[in-house]
């Protein structure tokens, strides 16, 4: 991709954009991974396998650490009574 290029790319297809898009709404930025020109089919498919197992892992660990927040929370009050 030429520097020209680069500069008329659209912001929501810009590396950083979706980086940061994953991170933050998770399996929400899929349909931008597949509207996204640049990415051939193979590089969307890879791409949406990747973003799904993170956002189950973030998924699991949020809520085994509500979990286990709770449990705190349980013996806390128990011991004050």
């Amino acid at each position: 991709m030429n520097p020209e290029d680069k500069s008329k790319e659209k912001w929501y297809f810009r590396d950083s954009t979706l980086i940061i898009g994953i991170i933050v709404v998770g399996l929400a930025m899929l349909p931008l991974v597949w509207v996204n020109p640049r990415f051939s089919g193979r590089k969307k498919v890879i791409v949406s396998i990747l973003i799904v197992v993170v956002s189950i892992i973030l998924a699991v660990v949020t809520i085994n650490a509500v979990k286990l927040l709770g449990n705190y929370y349980q013996e806390i009050t128990r011991l004050n009574f």
